[in-house]
């Protein structure tokens, strides 16, 4: 249903009487904010209408070196190969679970709705436990002994724990404007959707079900 916005604001704002240069910028921003919020199916047809209603726009070029950087991120693309670390101190990167379906969860201690996911996630664990699918939890906290203490004090979802090797490479390679933030990757190593639905939600059961035995 998130994917449904951008296209019902846009909408909106075509509609809406208001001055057209107010109406252009009002447009761009929508699809500026929304190309790393979302798949980009979200916004493709926006982006292309706004194209052709503002082809000579002062925001086109920006929206096109936005829309470039976020193809990288759109389905069937190859996934970015991150590299994380595992409380022993072992180097892992996504490309080692190359042949299992992963569904990546990016968090950190300190974000309160990414810790109300773990129990959903647990489910998830025990459905497809039959499955060849990875779940991999990559934490992006900064002080690596939090995220450890974290791990040995509480109750987690099994699968892969991992803090991120390079502060900060994470949110560059997947464009995060916040967290929680799911990514399904196919087994081939290529993004089924970087926009994955959370563990609570009906659609990822779904999904998970369009791509494994079920």
């Amino acid at each position: 249903m998130k994917n449904i916005y951008p296209k019902a604001l846009n909408n909106a704002l075509m509609e809406i009487q208001m001055d057209p240069r107010i109406r252009e910028y009002l447009l761009a921003v929508n699809i500026f904010d929304n190309f790393f919020s979302h798949d980009l199916s979200a916004t493709t047809d926006i982006y292309d209408a706004f194209a052709l209603n503002f082809p000579d726009s002062k925001y086109r070029p920006k929206l096109s070196e936005q829309y470039e950087e976020a193809k990288r991120l759109s389905k069937g693309a190859p996934a970015p190969d991150l590299k994380g670390l595992t409380l022993s101190g072992q180097e892992v990167v996504l490309s080692d679970m190359q042949g299992k379906l992963i569904y990546l969860d990016i968090w950190a201690t300190w974000c309160g709705p990414c810790i109300e996911q773990f129990p959903y996630s647990k489910k998830l664990n025990e459905r497809y436990s039959d499955d060849d699918v990875a779940f991999v939890y990559l934490s992006i906290d900064k002080v690596s002994e939090d995220w450890g203490n974290f791990l040995k004090e509480k109750d987690l979802p099994d699968g892969h724990h991992l803090i991120e090797k390079e502060s900060g490479s994470t949110y560059e390679a997947f464009q995060i404007w916040g967290i929680p933030r799911y990514v399904l990757i196919d087994r081939e190593g290529k993004i089924i959707s970087a926009h994955a639905p959370r563990p609570s939600s009906a659609e990822i059961v779904e999904l998970l079900d369009e791509y494994t035995a079920h």
